[in-house]
């Protein structure tokens, strides 16, 4: 299963084989010893025989932008705005391992550690120092990143939660970002 398979990078290329991201392949590869290979290059060539599985990779389900809409079970009530004192919101970009968005005064980034069926963590995200004139959102949505351990998603809901499963942070799936 996704929880626990052990992954390593590939670093060579598999001739006939185009890996499309957010999917996970289970594949039959031909290995061939090569005689003389350039200085710099494998000794080795991969070309693929047959895909024998491929599916949809769930966790790039989070991919994409998402607005905060709860904070330790109570609903941000400020305005739907860009800038300061706006609702704080996320972009996940799991196939870059990275997250990026505001806590609603400050620029936040930072990259994704870990992350499989249900457990996500995050590195000490890096911000911005602005400060705004009311900063609760932002201290509550930054004191909640913390605690962040899982993830849930339901349709264009994304919850995150702590190391004992309480829902900790809600997100509303939004277009903010896209490109």
């Amino acid at each position: 299963t996704l929880n626990k398979v052990s992954w390593r990078n590939f670093y060579s290329e598999i001739a006939g084989f185009k890996f499309e991201p957010g999917f996970t392949y289970k594949l039959l590869v031909k290995e061939e010893k090569l005689e003389n290979p350039l200085a710099d290059a494998s000794n080795v060539k991969y070309s693929l025989v047959k895909i024998l599985e491929k599916k949809q990779d769930p966790r790039f389900h989070i991919s994409g932008s998402w607005e905060a809409f709860k904070i330790d079970d109570n609903i941000i009530k400020l305005k739907r705005a860009r800038g300061a004192g706006a609702i704080p919101n996320i972009k996940l970009t799991i196939n870059e391992m990275k997250i990026s968005g505001t806590d609603g005064c400050n620029n936040l980034a930072g990259t994704i550690l870990k992350i499989d069926k249900e457990d996500i963590v995050f590195s000490p995200l890096a911000g911005t120092r602005k400060m705004c004139l009311d900063m609760t959102i932002a201290n509550k949505f930054n004191k909640a990143m913390l605690k962040v351990r899982k993830y849930k998603l339901e349709q264009d809901k994304l919850y995150f939660l702590d190391e004992n499963s309480r829902t900790i942070l809600e997100f509303n799936k939004t277009n903010l970002g896209a490109k």
